[in-house]
């Protein structure tokens, strides 16, 4: 309770720090493994105008939304999330994002982040070894042996 107090005070939106307290909150709740509550406040952050955080925040949404079948919700909240960083999401972020709906054997969607990961980055050959392992799950093998050949 003290914490919502603090996070919607006056004084703390006025010095400009509401974005990191929150983050903090959030990061401290999800430590917590209080999945519900840090989803909430993790959702949160992407209203504040200070996006120092947000990557982190979309990193943790997508794991707990996985965590907790809330695929509809990380869904709902990722295109919000795109919109917000203009497109500009971190390879961090569309590997796990390509990796949970792997997971969730979402692999059309799956490919379309997966794909979107450069050669260049650091990201590129666990993507590539998902979107192998989508070309065995449709059993489409010499697509497959390309994929983990070139890697």
């Amino acid at each position: 309770m003290l914490c919502l107090i603090i996070i919607n005070s006056e004084k703390l939106e006025k010095s400009g720090k509401r974005s990191v307290a929150l983050h903090w909150l959030a990061e401290s709740v999800y430590q917590l493994q209080n999945y519900t509550t840090a989803l909430h406040y993790f959702k949160k952050m992407l209203k504040e105008e200070n996006t120092t955080y947000i990557h982190h925040a979309a990193s943790r949404i997508i794991e707990i939304g996985f965590k907790s079948n809330k695929m509809k919700t990380v869904a709902k909240f990722f295109k919000k999330y795109e919109a917000k960083v203009r497109n500009k999401v971190p390879d961090q972020v569309r590997y796990e994002r390509g990796r949970t709906l792997f997971l969730s054997e979402s692999d059309s969607e799956a490919l379309t982040h997966l794909e979107m990961i450069p050669e260049s980055s650091p990201f590129y050959s666990r993507a590539a070894y998902i979107t192998g392992a989508v070309h065995i799950r449709a059993e489409k093998y010499d697509e497959a042996t390309r994929v983990f050949e070139a890697i």
